[in-house]
């Protein structure tokens, strides 16, 4: 039979660990209502936002990516040409 300070020690470490859930819960909800108030309630459309945006700027580099920086191919000796 357990002795009345064991039984104070399983007592005692029933209600830490109840008291540590809790806590781990608290601050699980207080995250998600903290994320949920910054971001308006539109995370889900924002980031659905800026994947479409990312798609579409690699869809243009994938088509033209030396135009974009000013040097597509034969410009130069287009304009060697041209010089003459």
């Amino acid at each position: 039979m357990k002795s009345q300070h064991d039984q104070f020690q399983t007592g005692q470490r029933l209600r830490v660990g109840v008291i540590g859930l809790l806590v781990v819960v608290a601050l699980i909800a207080v995250a998600g209502w903290i994320i949920d108030s910054t971001a308006g309630g539109t995370a889900t459309n924002g980031t659905t936002e800026i994947a479409l945006n990312l798609a579409a700027d690699n869809a243009a580099d994938a088509r033209e990516p030396l135009a974009e920086i000013g040097a597509a191919p034969g410009s130069f000796n287009e304009q060697v040409g041209a010089d003459r």
